[in-house]
């Protein structure tokens, strides 16, 4: 007659326990990586519009600081805020610009107001998804006194 080895009840309970608990850890990851992963490039491109609005803001502010200066043309403010957005590897594009008011920075006399407002598209500027499903125009305007007569 042969011995058959019976296995305790409580090793094959652990057995049963120990596969199913594979499957729901499968599942679980399944279900959660997919959603990690939205949650990671939605915040890159969060950061991503941050970089671009905070980008177009410093580059209008810059621009507008150098008009405020004695004998300031609009070119130099212009000149300005490019290679601000240069740097910050910012590009217009063609629906992108710089609007300097007034136009002739040389009727401005002191405390007068001086306006740049920089645009430019998401186009080009995005990190990944905006860059191809919702190409707006982010906005930054500056308007800053004039410091110095002429």
């Amino acid at each position: 007659m042969l011995a058959t080895k019976k296995i305790p009840t409580h090793r094959r309970s652990s057995l049963i326990h120990k596969r199913s608990r594979r499957g729901a850890a499968v599942v679980e990851a399944a279900l959660c990586i997919p959603v990690i992963i939205i949650l990671m490039f939605g915040t890159l491109e969060i950061s991503s519009a941050y970089y671009l609005k905070e980008s177009l803001t410093i580059a209008a502010y810059e621009g507008a600081r150098t008009g405020a200066k004695r004998r300031a043309t609009r070119q130099q403010v212009v000149t300005r805020v490019q290679d601000i957005l240069a740097a910050r590897n910012v590009t217009l594009g063609d629906e992108g610009s710089i609007v300097v008011e007034p136009n002739d920075l040389s009727t401005l006399d002191a405390l007068d107001p001086l306006t740049v407002t920089v645009k430019a598209p998401t186009s080009g500027n995005s990190a990944i998804i905006f860059d191809s499903v919702a190409n707006r125009i982010v906005t930054a305007q500056v308007k800053i006194a004039r410091e110095f007569d002429h």
